[in-house]
């Protein structure tokens, strides 16, 4: 190939910067002849006086359809900067792109990158706004960063006059501007905006070598074989890198700036390398099992005594019958008060919440339910022996322990889940060897993924107890099948009490869920969360007219976060009708199989399907099939499981419904009990997917703050869906159950699909691109950690 180089329009210097010869090996030819025709002549910004440098090149580039500047407010310090919008032809509204512009936070400007931005809108078709962010000497670190954040602030809540979809945005930057997008797009994740995408270019990102002193400095030039390589390079040379910090912080020699070691606030997994390295969870601590000891014993006693009620309640007391009973009160009755322990089980999930994120905090919390839930089971355990159901003590016993057992286990609900997340610290991925030699991403998402995958697997464990409690229900009798349960959950609460100085304790946060409802209370009344904002409200003079202004948990981050975890709240507005039909097999589906052939199997053994179903599938899914979806780049995305949980429930009730036809037209008592199987293997399969990724999202999108509340309404959903239930007991019974289960088979699935397509595109990570070169290296998030404390206070004051 021939090129033909045509000199630059620019002045020269005496100096040639000619190419070092250990690089000539590694460099394309025709890049060397072109550096040598005029780019080793071309003064280097150091050796220009920085108003000459300023001066803006033209910017020579297609016309896009529609191209505007517009001027906006920041606040850090306040004042305004500029911002242009170039738009496609065509309709919005648009996806749209932030640029940051290179320059070393000292030059550039809407000129510099004019042409790339015109190019991506033209071939994009998308709106890219470039931004005009102040400048060092005359506004120093981290000034560029805070009118970044404003700009795109700024974007999001003008888009509808921009012709943008405020769902489809992204940032992105070269140089300096890379490094801005990287701090941009920790403090959107941060305040529950979620970018499409954060395409960093030549990012910088860790400056120690430039400002720290020794030792610091010659432990980081180990850790960067490129600094001692590179750093007399003719173009971006760590001399011209110098320079661009001389002015952006100036006089400052203080490792503050940089921690990227510091295990506290490991960087983002690398964009570009994460595309190529296989992401893995990290290890779970082992603190956690402790935890999840004192769920598997509750789930063990509430599977264990709820099991046997739906017999409990419907059948009379009969020593003649392979059905076991003692309240006599029917079918309908018994499906109701199962019903009504689930709603009130889950409902109470949100007195637990209250309790642990304002009072006690969550172990002291879990730690009083377990007392309560143990009284509950004293007061079933005395009213279900013979000599307490023949003194009529039976019905009204089952109640008040029904209450309380249901207070117990709400509590404990509410707060298991988040106490064992936390256990686990780190919240940013990160690189890592494998002892094969293998580099691999440690995604801490991933790592909760698998925690909540374990929790269900202890869950489910748990959920067997009733092959215990069944069998002795049936050749004993009740009030033994209600004291295992009692005895278990002693033994697993003693062991969690006793444990408790090994776990790490969040403290309540004081009145979190007050203020959540005063800060919802005041977005409704200034229409929108944005114009609830402490600074907004004083931009327009009225925040003098909420006392809560005066209270210092009144801030835009807590107003962010109370937005953030509503947002995450609005899948849940599905879950019941899933709930609905997961609740048929812990009743009406055991009544079925009452129906049929047992061959000498207890009637509510077959339940045991489902956790047993879940027992192997959940390491499946966890060391196999979600591995390989990784590993093949298939994005099997929170909403797709949970679209296809939904859609396995319907067909659960599909098959029920077709079964309790072939019930109806044969003989009494003729078709085998286990042709049940498929119904509850489906339901559990879903489960696996509805529930662990609903319990991981509503840890993961929620306020730490408030954390317990976001999973309390989780659980509630079980709730509302047993109060539905309630309401379907009249239908719940001969000979309206084929169109109840197929009723529930099309709600279940027309819920799945309207599921999909509501947050099709919800619930997906920001792409961070940031390359590295060891383990732990970037760290952008620091710039911000330290920002208010360093550089307005220090750098400012060195500057004057």
């Amino acid at each position: 190939m021939t090129i033909r180089i045509q000199p630059l329009p620019v002045e020269v210097s005496g100096k040639v910067h000619q190419t070092p010869k250990q690089w000539l090996q590694r460099l394309d030819p025709e890049w060397v002849q072109i550096w040598n025709a005029h780019g080793g002549r071309h003064r280097q910004a150091e050796e220009v006086p920085i108003e000459e440098v300023r001066q803006k090149p033209l910017a020579y580039s297609p016309a896009v359809a529609k191209e505007k500047e517009v001027e906006i407010p920041v606040t850090r310090p306040t004042g305004y900067i500029k911002v242009r919008v170039y738009t496609p032809e065509g309709e919005g509204p648009f996806p749209a792109h932030l640029n940051y512009h290179g320059g070393g936070w000292v030059l550039g400007g809407l000129n510099s990158e004019a042409a790339w931005c015109r190019s991506v809108c033209n071939n994009t078709g998308i709106v890219v706004v470039d931004v005009d962010y102040r400048l060092a000497p005359e506004f120093i670190f981290p000034t560029a960063v805070y009118d970044s954040w404003d700009a795109l602030q700024w974007v999001i809540s003008h888009a509808a006059d921009l012709s943008i979809d405020a769902t489809r945005v992204s940032i992105g930057g070269l140089s300096a501007g890379g490094q801005i997008s990287a701090v941009l797009s920790h403090m959107a994740r941060d305040a529950g905006l979620q970018l499409k995408l954060a395409l960093l270019v030549v990012p910088s990102t860790d400056f120690r070598w430039l400002i720290a002193e020794e030792p610091v400095r010659s432990a980081v030039a180990k850790l960067y074989p490129s600094i001692a390589l590179y750093k007399n390079a003719p173009w971006g040379g760590l001399k011209r890198e110098q320079w661009f910090l001389d002015y952006w912080i100036p006089k400052v020699h203080d490792d503050e700036l940089n921690r990227g070691n510091d295990a506290s606030v490991n960087g983002p997994a690398p964009g570009i390398e994460a595309g190529a390295l296989r992401r893995v969870p990290d290890r779970i601590p082992w603190v956690v099992l402790l935890i999840l000891n004192v769920e598997l014993g509750e789930r063990f006693t509430h599977f264990g005594l709820s099991a046997p009620i739906q017999n409990y309640i419907k059948n009379p007391h009969n020593p003649h019958s392979d059905l076991p009973g003692a309240l006599g009160r029917g079918q309908a009755v018994a499906t109701a008060l199962g019903n009504f322990f689930k709603f009130w089980a889950y409902a109470s999930t949100v007195i637990g919440a209250i309790i642990a994120d304002q009072y006690l905090g969550r172990f002291k919390t879990i730690a009083l339910a377990c007392g309560i839930y143990i009284i509950g089971l004293v007061i079933l355990v005395a009213t279900s022996t013979p000599e307490g159901i023949h003194s009529g003590a039976g019905f009204g016993g089952l109640i008040a322990a029904m209450v309380v057992i249901g207070l117990g286990t709400g509590s404990i609900k509410a707060n298991v889940t988040p106490m064992c997340a936390e256990q686990y610290k780190p919240d940013t991925a990160y690189t890592k060897q494998l002892a094969t030699g293998e580099w691999v991403v440690v995604d801490p998402e991933l790592t909760v993924e698998r925690m909540f995958n374990w929790f269900y697997w202890a869950v489910n464990v748990g959920a067997l107890s009733p092959l215990i409690t069944v069998n002795v229900e049936a050749h004993v009798g009740f009030w033994v099948a209600y004291l295992i349960p009692l005895v278990v959950i002693v033994m697993a609460a003693t062991v969690f009490i006793l444990s408790g100085r090994l776990f790490i304790q969040t403290p309540p946060h004081g009145s979190a869920v007050v203020d959540a409802a005063r800060i919802v209370a005041i977005a409704v009344k200034e229409g929108g969360f944005d114009k609830a904002k402490p600074s907004a409200l004083e931009a327009q003079g009225t925040l003098s007219r909420y006392h809560f202004a005066e209270s210092p948990n009144y801030t835009d981050r807590s107003v962010k976060e109370v937005q953030s975890g509503i947002t995450a709240c609005k899948f849940f507005l599905f879950l019941p009708l899933y709930f609905v039909c997961w609740i048929q097999i812990w009743n009406n589906l055991i009544s079925q199989a009452g129906d049929m052939a047992l061959h000498g199997t207890p009637n509510d053994l077959s339940q045991n399907l489902d956790p047993i179903a879940l027992i192997i599938f959940i390491p499946l899914l966890d060391f196999v099939i979600y591995p390989q979806l990784r590993k093949y780049k298939i994005n099997f995305s929170p909403v797709l499981r949970m679209t296809a949980g939904f859609i396995m429930a319907s067909f659960a009730m599909a098959y029920a419904s077709v079964l309790q036809h072939y019930i109806y037209k044969s003989p009494p008592n003729s078709i085998h009990v286990w042709i049940q199987a498929p119904a509850y293997i489906l339901v559990a399969f879903s489960e696996a997917f509805v529930i662990i990724t609903g319990l991981e999202l509503a840890y993961t999108k929620a306020p730490s703050s408030l954390r317990s509340l976001v999973s309390a309404l989780f659980w509630l959903t079980i709730g509302i869906a047993a109060a539905i239930c309630i309401a379907l007991a009249p239908v719940s019974q001969d000979p309206y159950l084929v169109w109840m289960y197929g009723s529930l088979s099309i709600v279940g699935f027309v819920a799945g699909c309207a599921l999909y397509i509501c947050f099709r595109n919800s619930f997906e990570e920001v792409s961070v691109i940031i390359g590295t070169e060891a383990e732990n290296e970037v760290d952008v998030r620091m710039i911000i950690k330290h920002a208010e404390k360093f550089a307005i206070e220090e750098g400012h004051k060195r500057a004057e």
